[in-house]
């Protein structure tokens, strides 16, 4: 078995009774089949449309939400060792993990070093973070009030979730070029920090 960093080997322990739904979903998320994007596109419609058929209120949501996650939690691995046969893991499929697991470090990585690059603006130069800040939640305001809050929180995870098919795929790197270099430097720097 690789030498795990600490921060994937976190990732490994908290992901090792859903290590087969883990897989499953980055197979998914990264469309290893055609299809795989209109199942996603098609949940996650359906999942909001059912929130706007049902317009619950914000507290009975995330109670719902808290529930379902607390059934999971529990349900969860007795179910999977039942649906999963423990003996068909492979090397294959560690390896797989392995991956997943990496993807989800580097997405914290990035997260932390966005994060990071924004609070140091804050110090480093008061008016550009002031200005970014003002004009981005004014845009997000007229947004607002254009567009329904369901409907770009809708759009919002849409493109989410297709980010890493995208990526993968290489389209994201054909039409966004600068901006994936971008971000790959912010996660390079962030990982030799």
């Amino acid at each position: 078995m690789a030498c795990l960093s600490p921060e994937k080997a976190v990732v490994k322990s908290c992901l090792e009774s859903w290590r087969e739904v883990a897989l499953v979903l980055d197979s998914v998320l990264a469309w290893e089949k055609d299809w795989y994007p209109a199942v996603t596109a098609g949940s996650l419609t359906m999942v909001y449309l059912i929130l706007f058929w049902l317009s619950p209120s914000m507290l009975t949501l995330l109670s719902i939400v808290g529930l379902l996650f607390t059934m999971l939690d529990y349900l969860g691995p007795k179910l999977m060792d039942r649906i999963f046969s423990p003996s068909l893991w492979t090397g294959e499929k560690e390896k797989k993990l392995d991956n997943v697991c990496k993807s989800l470090v580097s997405i914290s990585l990035l997260g932390s070093s966005c994060c990071n690059s924004f609070s140091n603006l804050k110090t480093n130069s008061p008016m550009t973070h002031f200005s970014i800040t003002a004009s981005s939640l004014l845009v997000l305001a007229y947004l607002g009030s254009l567009v329904s809050g369901m409907f770009l929180s809708y759009i919002l995870t849409l493109v989410a979730l297709m980010l890493p098919g995208l990526y993968r795929r290489g389209l994201l790197a054909k039409y966004c070029s600068s901006l994936v270099l971008k971000v790959e430097e912010m996660v390079k720097g962030k990982k030799l920090q």
